[in-house]
């Protein structure tokens, strides 16, 4: 009984720790697309331009 209870708690905070490591990408993911999206406006033309002029 004392083994199972223990490979329950270790289950538990590898999931909990899995748990907050995925929240924490998750919201530096968001943010980072936030922020590319207010200042990648102009660099996105850019590259577009940039590739189109080589594709002729």
């Amino acid at each position: 009984m004392e083994n199972n209870n223990t490979s329950k708690i270790i289950l538990a905070s590898i999931v909990g720790s899995v748990m907050i490591v995925g929240a924490l990408g998750t919201y530096l993911y968001a943010k980072d697309r936030i922020n590319k999206k207010k200042l990648g406006g102009k660099l996105i033309k850019v590259d577009y331009n940039y590739s189109k002029e080589f594709d002729d």
